[in-house]
């Protein structure tokens, strides 16, 4: 179980990103073959494809942070003295962390009144309750790799001083 979690934790958002970025690959390339091979399309593929791509859009934000790849305006860190430029880098990954935790409790409303008031999508049919609670799960993640972040470069920039 333990391997499984370990797992998880390396490799959960490129898992993810990878399955999304495929299928999209592979609707689109089967869409534009029939297309111009078949003269024939289908409905459903732009749909689907729209789809993974705001999954992973919103999947890519907790790989940033895992990766700490976050776009940063470092003109302020740099104008600080060395000595306090770990406590201000802290503090704008604490900032992040309460925009990702404001965001992901803000998801719950949209799922919530997704889910009372259902609407389908156009060429697939199914409940767009799904795609407003990709949000809720990708936000969630960006919470819990913000947890991480902050422990890990708090135990760095507190074991210095």
């Amino acid at each position: 179980m333990k391997r499984i979690f370990c797992w998880l934790n390396k490799y959960a958002e490129e898992a993810i990103l990878s399955v999304l970025l495929a299928a999209m690959t592979c609707v689109m390339f089967m869409q534009i073959c029939l297309r111009f091979i078949f003269h024939n399309t289908l409905i459903w593929p732009e749909e689907f494809s729209r789809y993974c791509f705001i999954y992973t859009a919103f999947f890519c934000i907790p790989l940033c942070i895992k990766l700490n790849k976050m776009l940063k305006v470092d003109i302020i860190v740099n104008f600080v003295p060395e000595k306090i430029r770990g406590y201000v880098l802290y503090l704008g990954d604490l900032v992040a962390f309460a925009i990702w935790t404001f965001l992901w409790v803000y998801s719950f409303d949209v799922l919530t009144n997704a889910l009372e008031n259902p609407s389908y999508s156009q060429t697939m049919g199914f409940n767009e309750a799904w795609i407003y609670g990709m949000p809720c799960v990708a936000l969630g993640l960006a919470t819990f790799r913000g947890i991480q972040r902050l422990i890990i470069e708090g135990k760095k920039l507190f074991r210095r001083t």
